[in-house]
């Protein structure tokens, strides 16, 4: 079946037709995904993976045309899930990047890279990939040479990249966290919150988003809870996971949810559907950048960029 790529914020038309997956089905787990970066220049890219590379198009007229080559990144062939890599854009000395965070097979293990490229006009120019890290592969559970793979990334004010991986290990039968940081527009990387084991059997759903000053909210989702999990950093450490009740997610559902803040305030919001991956949109206000409120809006709130299989 083949996949048409339409994405939440394009206004006209298909970016282009793969038989490739390129992001979670409605059903799945969902955690912001993003295939979409702008410029300073209102460049927009988008990217898609055709199987063999992560490419991307761009437009210079507000989504009406796109450009008719698809540019390769070089990212080669993914490792599972392979619709679940993320792209983000970040300046660091007056210079803008894209950002592509993405994992592939190797042998028995799986290894997570970046790729940076100097966004120039219309262009990207990529640098060779940066290996962050590997984790041991879990084909059996994952397909060959993956570990069920997951990336949620954010920036602070000043543009310090924050990226949250999920993975599901081989030789573990749950799923585990960790968060990595670069200070130069994703040059070089260091932990900023060590491997977190034993969150779950089942895959956690994640989001990263930035509060006021240096501060950063992670957010995230079980499958057994209907709570939503929570860590604020404070410009140094991270705090330990914390617990909001009162949200109507369910239990034992798969989740859906997403993250973002609002540049004016520094404002984070955190989206969810009730029932998990169905139901009500709810969106929570991270209010006074120290705990969750309770209060609940029926809109979507966040600027999120989805995309769905066709019918």
């Amino acid at each position: 079946m083949p996949y048409i790529l339409k994405f939440a914020i394009l206004q006209y038309g298909t970016l282009t037709t793969t038989s490739n997956q390129n992001s979670p089905t409605k059903t799945d787990y969902y955690q912001r995904e993003k295939r979409i970066i702008e410029s300073g220049d209102m460049v927009k890219f988008a990217f898609y993976y055709d199987g063999s590379n992560i490419l991307y198009r761009n437009s210079i007229d507000d989504d009406k045309t796109w450009s008719g080559t698809a540019v390769s990144t070089g990212s080669g062939v993914l490792a599972s899930d392979t619709f679940r890599w993320t792209v983000i854009a970040t300046t660091y000395q007056d210079n803008e990047y894209a950002v592509l965070l993405y994992w592939t097979p190797a042998g028995s293990n799986m290894n997570f890279y970046v790729l940076r490229g100097q966004i120039a006009n219309e262009t990207i120019t990529w640098s060779s990939p940066i290996l962050l890290g590997y984790t041991f592969a879990n084909s059996a559970a994952c397909g060959s040479g993956g570990a069920c793979a997951a990336v949620a990334a954010a920036t602070d004010i000043d543009g310090k990249i924050y990226a949250a991986f999920s993975y599901g290990s081989g030789g573990s039968s749950t799923y585990s966290y960790q968060i990595m940081r670069s200070v130069d527009g994703g040059l070089n990387w260091a932990v900023s919150l060590a491997q977190i084991d034993n969150v779950s059997t089942e895959r956690p759903v994640m989001s990263i988003t930035g509060l006021n000053g240096s501060k950063m909210l992670f957010v995230y989702a079980l499958y057994e809870s209907s709570d939503l999990k929570y860590r604020v950093f404070d410009g140094t450490n991270w705090g330990s996971a914390q617990s909001a009740s009162g949200t109507d997610m369910g239990v034992n559902t798969v989740k859906q949810i997403s993250a973002a803040t609002m540049n004016s305030t520094r404002t984070a919001y955190v989206a969810y559907l009730s029932g998990g991956n169905s139901g009500t949109m709810h969106v929570e206000r991270f209010s006074n950048l120290t705990e969750p409120s309770t209060e609940r809006r029926q809109l979507w709130a966040l600027a999120v960029t989805v995309c769905h299989p066709s019918p």
